[in-house]
């Protein structure tokens, strides 16, 4: 705020921009000199911070001049147009948006959507769990209209990993067949490649808030947060790394809440090594869970654990699940009707029973993509549970699979 009044040769006169001396009567205008001479009390700030003893004490008035005198100040510093706000109309003029995954059970397995004003989300999970899938299908419906599930502007990708180009294409393609050319477009979906922690950084902090203004970007996504630190710092380098982590959370949470933009992180997880009593114990405290038949745990630590407002688990299981796929639509049909894909047949069976294959054919197996043509597909039952969350409390299990399509959701037993 410009300061009312200034403090000119030990007294305080009436500033040409301002009618706050003016205002006042004779007695309460000597008092505010008086002010300025025996407290050294020179703006409208100090004034109002005295407590009004003090003011009618050293101005010699009363104490009901001294209140007249600290409201006429403060209305001033604070004009009454700044503050006669209630909290209904600010939250109406800065809604929150909420963002479809493009999936029916997975929107009601977040509540109705993602909502964009939640802090910074992270997707925990292995390599093949589907993270990247994911955010690559939620940056391509953020293009979408507002009332068709999307935030009507651009994404951003920020990859620390290998080239996945492939992938953006694959999932480019699909969501133009489904929604229209002219809805959904390469030029909305922004690369950036990042190779160190510091140049993340210093792109947080100056580049990436242009481009998200300029743009008109909408969601933001940093695959892996893992990748960008992992083998960089040596083992008595760990305070460096911590320190780097929590600049780097620092940014992307004034980045959210100054520019309102949806932020996803997605980061790896380890081995859990203990016995099996530590296992349970930590599962039922939710610090690990199963993998791949494994107990595994999240990267980075206890540390990051509290940088981020959103966990949300993506594991893998040793199940296959038969699925019946609806058509896929042409892009002239409405964006909902065919895409809502329902789980018409399905067969679990435990990976056990299966035939053994070799190794590299049951990689192969799982990284086989679906054409278009086939309706029902075999697929690895993947689970999503949300570890904790700023907006969804709820503690249970969604099944998924991943498709051409983008991730499904199938219902879990």
């Amino acid at each position: 705020f410009e300061e009312i009044a200034v403090f000119i040769d030990g007294g305080m006169e009436q500033n040409d921009d301002s009618t706050f001396l003016g205002s006042l009567s004779p007695r309460l205008r000597s008092a505010a000199l008086r002010l300025t001479q025996q407290a050294n009390k020179n703006n409208l700030e100090d004034v109002v911070e005295l407590a009004r003893q003090d003011i009618a004490q050293m101005g010699c008035i009363s104490l009901q001049e001294a209140e007249q005198l600290q409201l006429i100040a403060a209305q001033h510093l604070f004009p009454a147009k700044t503050f006669r706000k209630s909290m209904y109309d600010i939250i109406q003029q800065n809604p929150t948006q909420w963002l479809s995954t493009g999936c029916g059970k997975l929107d009601s397995f977040f509540g109705g959507g993602i909502p964009t004003q939640c802090g910074i989300i992270e997707l925990c999970g292995e390599s093949a769990s589907g993270k990247t899938q994911f955010c690559v299908q939620l940056l391509l419906q953020a293009q979408l209209p507002v009332d068709q599930g999307g935030l009507g502007g651009a994404g951003l990708f920020v990859s620390t990993k290998p080239d996945s180009a492939k992938l953006h294409e694959q999932l480019l393609n699909v969501w133009q067949r489904r929604y229209g050319a002219d809805k959904i477009t390469s030029q909305q979906l922004l690369v950036s490649k990042v190779g160190e922690p510091a140049e993340l950084l210093r792109l947080l902090r100056r580049d990436f808030r242009l481009l998200i203004r300029n743009k008109s970007i909408k969601v933001l996504v940093i695959d892996s947060i893992a990748s960008l630190v992992t083998g960089i710092f040596e083992a008595d380098e760990q305070d460096q790394k911590v320190s780097l982590l929590y600049q780097i959370s620092r940014e992307l949470k004034l980045i959210a809440d100054d520019c309102r933009i949806l932020i996803i992180v997605t980061n790896h997880v380890s081995d859990f090594m203990g016995h099996s009593s530590d296992v349970t114990k930590q599962q039922s405290l939710g610090g690990c869970w199963m993998s791949n038949g494994r107990p595994v745990i999240p990267s980075l630590g206890l540390f990051w654990a509290n940088c981020v407002s959103n966990r949300i688990i993506l594991a893998r299981t040793l199940k296959k699940v038969e699925v019946q796929l609806d058509p896929l639509p042409e892009p002239a049909q409405d964006a909902f009707e065919g895409f809502e894909t329902a789980t018409k047949r399905r067969k679990i069976s435990e990976a056990s029973s299966l035939p053994q294959q070799p190794h590299h054919q049951q990689q192969q197996h799982q990284n086989q993509q679906i054409d278009f043509g086939e309706e029902v597909i075999s697929a690895e039952l993947r689970e999503m549970r949300i570890q904790f969350s700023s907006f969804r409390t709820d503690e249970y299990r969604q099944g998924f699979v991943i498709t051409d399509r983008g991730l499904v959701g199938v219902e879990v037993d």
